[in-house]
């Protein structure tokens, strides 16, 4: 079974959207992904049983950059979990989500698949 881990929002200014969060969550240091070009956070919610929110600031040239200019601040993607990404392939359990192409590198190296609909702006 596919389960929400945690919901990836693109931010213009991550210290600014920091006082928005309700003090009843934990906010979790930032740590930068030259990588990928980005500055993050991590928030997670007094229910446990909640998906954490990751808060995603564009920081440098790449696909968030890229992602923030084409579509402004928002969803960016939601994280799921499971314990077999290929079991879930096989019996249909993804829905009417599509692999995305770079699953093929990113499922061996780091157990991660990425699935997108085309026409979905995120």
């Amino acid at each position: 079974m596919i389960q929400a881990n945690h919901i990836g929002v693109l931010v213009r200014d991550l210290d600014a959207v920091l006082p928005s969060i309700p003090a009843s969550c934990a906010i979790h240091e930032a740590e930068e992904h030259a990588s990928e070009g980005t500055r993050e956070r991590y928030v997670t919610f007094e229910d446990e049983s909640q998906p954490d929110l990751l808060l995603m600031q564009a920081i440098a040239p790449g696909p968030y950059q890229r992602a923030l200019g084409k579509r402004g601040p928002g969803l960016h993607h939601i994280g799921c979990a499971c314990p077999s990404i290929r079991a879930e392939i096989e019996t249909g359990g993804i829905g009417n989500l599509l692999l995305h192409p770079m699953s093929l590198e990113t499922v061996e190296k780091y157990n991660t698949v990425w699935l997108c609909r085309p026409g979905v702006p995120f």
